[in-house]
């Protein structure tokens, strides 16, 4: 019956060897007590070695054992587990728990974990009471630090813990009411002529000094609170004056060719990226989806924009693919259409096909919230041919001069109106 299941295996390169072993001997148990229950210990014994592999039967072969030691599994689960149990060092084991604070973008869940973990090799006499100031301490929050702090003695590690999880589902309670739903469109910011042109008043500006709110900044063309512009100390590529960015730079422009190129600076329009619409994450009628197969194997159905100049895929997806590629950081920031930021965890470029049209590009892998879909952006639908881009309708039988004899009464007089009345309507 054994020889239809899955015997245990060990990995004796593994860098955590210890934990290694703990996953196999709890494999072997499980055999011993299940279709192996049985078979006497001896036996037991010799499945064991079998199981650990030629490199466990020779660590085998350095111990002095006797013939009724070789014979009790107990004897052998001891020597293994002391071969694969590192010497235990509670000088360090503390300096790692003592330095182990909670990194960008963690949850508190893996951190909780982790410090937990830590803490058995270092021998406190009360371990709880370390977990819980390493959570005070090493959290990157500060209005929960401040929160727990205000327990004063009366904080213990149950009520830290909780104090920090309630905080997290609160926050991502109200991230889920103000995004709820997919990212629909990806549009670079714009704006208009009117607000490039009008700075803050100064009674505007002191209402935002006293407010600490967050306005339309022309200098940037972002929106921030007080002494955070982005723009502050740069030079702009367009007038060459500091401070402000060439996109909302209100000195003409030169003049230029066809040949030139421009050049922008890192945080120009190629670094924010908005989220202009949102819209429940179910299919629809009038959407359009594709099935978009990625060189790891994994098939993604995508909603097709060709409103986004980007491609998108959530983080929850990301993490089900069945082969990860690395994520690169980059300085480009996605923001739904309330103002509030969404976390790009990074960017990949992965290949992708559809039918038998291939892509390779850019997509941004970003923290969402609900159902959220992957987005499929303009350049992507085109070069993967799910979409064709009709820039003029031609008609074979109208030809400039048939037009220009045809309606020769209406390029007399150069510009202007024509009679009566029209109705368009848009699709």
């Amino acid at each position: 019956m054994a020889s239809s299941m899955q015997n245990p295996n060990i990995n004796w390169d593994s860098r955590n060897l210890q934990e290694e072993w703990r996953k196999f001997k709890q494999h072997a148990e499980l055999m011993f007590a299940g279709p192996l229950h049985k078979s006497a210990e001896p036996e037991k014994c010799a499945y064991l070695l079998i199981w650990t592999g030629e490199r466990g039967r020779e660590i085998y072969n350095t111990w002095s054992l006797s013939d009724e030691e070789s014979k009790q599994l107990q004897v052998l689960y001891k020597k293994f587990e002391q071969h694969t149990t590192p010497k235990k060092n509670t000088l360090f084991a503390r300096y790692l728990f003592l330095n182990r604070k909670q990194q960008t973008g963690e949850s508190f869940e893996t951190f909780i974990t982790d410090i937990r973990t830590l803490v058995k090799d270092c021998s406190y006499k009360d371990a709880d009471e370390m977990v819980r100031d390493r959570i005070v301490c090493g959290i990157t929050s500060q209005e929960v630090r401040e929160k727990l702090l205000q327990s004063g003695d009366q904080l213990t590690m149950e009520k830290a813990i909780e104090i920090v999880v309630t905080h997290e589902a609160t926050k991502q309670q109200l991230a889920t009411m103000l995004t709820e739903g997919t990212i629909e469109v990806i549009k670079k910011r714009r704006f208009d002529s009117s607000s490039r042109n009008r700075r803050p008043s100064p009674k505007q500006q002191e209402e935002i000094s006293q407010n600490n709110d967050e306005y339309d900044c022309n200098n940037c063309g972002q929106r921030h609170g007080r002494r955070a512009c982005p723009a502050y100390g740069k030079r702009c590529s367009n007038c060459t004056k500091p401070n402000h960015f060439a996109k909302v730079c209100r000195s003409r422009r030169p003049t230029k060719t066809v040949h030139d190129i421009e050049e922008h600076d890192e945080e120009d329009d190629d670094s924010f990226l908005n989220i202009d619409v949102i819209a429940i994450g179910k299919d629809h009628p009038d959407t359009a989806y594709a099935n978009i197969t990625l060189d790891t194997g994994d098939v993604i159905r995508f909603k097709v924009d060709t409103g986004a100049q980007a491609n998108v895929i959530p983080y929850q997806i990301y993490k089900r693919m069945s082969v990860q590629p690395p994520l690169k950081q980059g300085k480009t920031s996605l923001y739904g259409y309330t103002g509030q930021r969404i976390d790009v965890k990074g960017i990949m470029q992965i290949k992708c096909s559809y039918k038998d049209r291939k892509y390779q590009g850019t997509f941004y892998v970003a923290e969402t919230t609900g159902h959220s879909q992957p987005v499929l952006g303009l350049q992507a639908s085109l070069q993967l041919q799910i979409i064709k881009m009709i820039l003029t309708v031609t008609n074979p039988e109208m030809t400039h001069e048939s037009v220009l004899k045809e309606y020769s009464h209406l390029f007399n007089d150069g510009l202007g109106n024509l009679d009566g009345e029209v109705t368009i309507h848009l699709h």
